[in-house]
């Protein structure tokens, strides 16, 4: 019975070539990474196993030493993306933590707007939405693939970001990394709409009225400031909130333990000290899901499978970067997950 149920679901899936390419590409990416962590039991619907099968027939050395379910679950999500459409929650959410702009940027392929700036102490999200150049595009249209779409992700990506000090210098971009969010979906307004992602390794780089400029790259070296296209002032840093945790519930499953857990509307950050149990061998964190979850039992999204992780003499830090920004009020707790345990910390914010 279930032997034809499947054939009826397989028989009936119809991917374009489009869509296999997208799939296929996030496959061959993530085959790349070292997944050093336990990985979850994916519950997937029929539909979706048996396209698995279909696409992993055909892509056999990628689907080796790659944890298949994680991967395809993850390839799959790029077909129902919902990043391009900001929806009223979101903007609700730029209005309470974020800054306000509408800087529009001139490029030679499209028109740039940057609609907002949410900033905690070591993350910036830069949502913008472009208008391609020339002839209107129809909405729903995705680009991905066409030279166009290309061109204007090179544009947008060779775009310099830096901090400008009280000398007026442009320096600060040494202490920035940048990660481009751009969906290829032409927005019924007939807009792009992505995000900005800027980290910055120093803490006090970022306080209100610091400003921020936008420069535009040299044509003949992109890692050249030409001149500077935009600027705009920080005004509101979104506050980070602690979560009360047992740290001894962490060190009963040989855990290192932690000794500071704190959340933004971008980013959870845990700290702690590498330490030797009574064994003498303890786990760090990083090795574990860590996840984000929201009352309405949904999880939020990280623009990673695995969270980044520094160390520094026998003190570490764990960071989750979100892929879009959360209303702390909307979040239930974190969940720290192994193969032997399940362990529940509460957000509670007054």
């Amino acid at each position: 019975m279930k032997q034809e149920l499947f054939k009826e679901i397989y028989n009936n899936i119809h991917l374009d070539s489009k869509q296999k390419e997208r799939i296929l590409n996030c496959l061959e990416k993530e085959n790349h990474k070292i997944q050093a962590k336990p990985q979850k039991r994916f519950h997937i619907p029929a539909i979706t196993a048996c396209a698995c099968i279909i696409l992993l027939a055909a892509v056999p050395v990628l689907a080796a030493n790659t944890p298949v379910l994680d991967r395809i679950t993850q390839a799959f999500a790029l077909l129902n993306s919902h990043e391009a459409q900001l929806t009223e929650e979101q903007k609700n959410i730029y209005t309470k933590y974020g800054n306000i702009l509408g800087n529009k940027i001139k490029l030679d392929s499209c028109t740039i707007t940057l609609e907002a700036a949410v900033c905690d102490e070591i993350l910036m999200c830069i949502p913008f939405s472009l208008e391609p150049e020339g002839e209107a595009l129809p909405a729903n249209k995705d680009i991905y693939g066409t030279m166009l779409y290309k061109k204007i992700q090179n544009e947008i990506g060779n775009l310099i970001f830096c901090f400008k000090n009280t000398e007026g210098r442009q320096d600060w971009e040494d202490y920035l990394g940048k990660f481009t969010i751009l969906p290829s979906e032409i927005q019924e307004d007939g807009t792009l709409k992505g995000c900005y992602l800027i980290t910055y390794d120093e803490r006090e780089i970022i306080k209100p009225g610091v400003i921020m400029q936008v420069n535009l790259p040299d044509k003949q070296d992109s890692f050249t400031a030409r001149e500077t296209a935009s600027e705009f002032t920080i005004n509101k840093i979104a506050e980070s909130y602690n979560i009360p945790f047992n740290k001894e519930l962490l060190l009963s499953q040989g855990l290192y333990p932690a000794t500071n857990m704190e959340i933004s509307p971008l980013s959870l950050k845990i700290d702690g000290t590498k330490t030797k149990g009574k064994l003498g061998f303890m786990s760090n964190l990083f090795f574990y899901d860590i996840t984000v979850e929201l009352k309405d039992g949904t999880v939020v999204e990280n623009l990673s499978t695995s969270p980044r992780s520094c160390e520094s003499g026998n003190t570490y830090s764990i960071f989750q970067t979100f892929d879009s920004p959360v209303n702390i009020e909307d979040v239930a707790g974190i969940r720290i997950e192994g193969k032997d345990f399940n362990l529940w910390f509460p957000v509670e914010v007054e």
